[in-house]
């Protein structure tokens, strides 16, 4: 996680279908940074509570969603 960026977390959103504002860009990167072993093997809700009123609801709710698809996907992996 050291080395994770804004610009990593702004590139993977564009990737995605996300445009996040710079201000929604800080505070996914500083939620990841913060807590990702939470988001890893924790239960993730107060994380998101924590950053859904922080985002537009269509970014919220498009995070969120892909979270948890990746989450399904690679869990085997954690």
């Amino acid at each position: 996680m050291n080395k994770l960026s804004e610009n990593d977390i702004d590139m993977f959103a564009i990737k995605v279908g996300i445009t996040l504002t710079d201000k929604e860009r800080s505070v996914v990167y500083e939620a990841i940074k913060e807590k990702y072993q939470i988001l890893l093997y924790g239960d993730p809700k107060p994380v998101f509570e924590n950053i859904k009123s922080k985002l537009s609801i269509e970014n919220y709710n498009k995070l969120y969603t892909l979270y948890y698809e990746y989450m399904e996907k690679y869990k085997s992996y954690l």
